[in-house]
């Protein structure tokens, strides 16, 4: 178990995460999980406390995860063999229940959220607004005005032969 001021600190960090992953930190027993892996390991109460700190740190975004080794190795005291051995089960038991937590208990909004973005994705890649219609194609350049030397952005329409619509006749030989 943490000291309480610790604890406080990694409660206030969870706080300020969105909602849905604050709610998972809270619902998902992360701390005892982490506590029980700790203890096959033997690490003692120190070393215990610091690893789970360590992981406080990346869950609630204060450590990018590329650096969760490095810091459970300096800050922790774990040697590298123990770390390897150790990953695959912090991985099952803590981050991956986390994430299955989130998926499930959020997958409407993640769901419309996706769709959403696909929405995005398929209007940058055409020629194509969301109503359906065709958008114009432009010619931008940057125009000085001789008397006053401002140099403003114009924006002219241009004729794009691949967007007018086809004659019959044109296809009759």
């Amino acid at each position: 178990m943490l000291p309480q001021q610790t604890q406080q600190l990694i409660n206030e960090q969870i706080t300020k995460l969105p909602g849905y992953m604050e709610e998972a930190l809270n619902a998902v027993p992360w701390q005892t999980e982490l506590e029980k892996i700790a203890a096959k390991y033997r690490l003692d109460r120190e070393m215990t406390n610091r690893f789970i700190v360590q992981t406080a740190f990346v869950l609630t975004g204060l450590l990018p995860p590329a650096v969760y080794a490095s810091e459970l190795q300096s800050e922790v005291g774990m040697e590298e063999s123990l770390i390897k051995k150790i990953a695959p089960e912090i991985e099952e038991r803590v981050f991956t229940v986390l994430q299955k937590y989130v998926l499930d208990h959020n997958a409407e909004k993640f769901e419309l959220f996706q769709n959403e973005i696909e929405v995005l994705r398929l209007i940058g890649e055409s020629d194509v607004d969301i109503f359906g219609t065709e958008t114009p194609v432009t010619n931008t350049e940057m125009v000085t005005d001789a008397e006053t030397g401002i140099t403003t952005k114009v924006t002219t329409p241009q004729h794009d032969p691949y967007h007018e619509p086809v004659d019959p006749d044109d296809l009759l030989m």
